[in-house]
């Protein structure tokens, strides 16, 4: 019996992620880690952007996640 030829092997694998639904705020996000960039060079806006992420999983781990608003949402499961 033929394999179907659709299957992913292990040891393939896509050259690139799959792209998200960009939205407003992702625009945002990309303006402000350019300004981050420019201001306190690559290294440094890394820094802080780590410092950032480490505050919000904070947040998470504390319960206090906020909800995306409906209107972003791509599926009725929230995700």
């Amino acid at each position: 019996m033929d394999q179907p030829t659709n299957i992913v092997r292990p040891t393939e694998f896509m050259d690139e992620a799959p792209q998200h639904i960009k939205r407003p705020c992702d625009y945002s996000l990309d303006i402000a880690v350019g300004n981050l960039e420019t201001q306190l060079g690559t290294i440094e806006a890394y820094n802080r952007i780590a410092s950032m992420a480490r505050q919000l999983r904070k947040k998470i781990d504390a319960g206090n996640a906020k909800a995306p608003l409906s209107c972003f949402l791509t599926s009725v499961t929230g995700g």
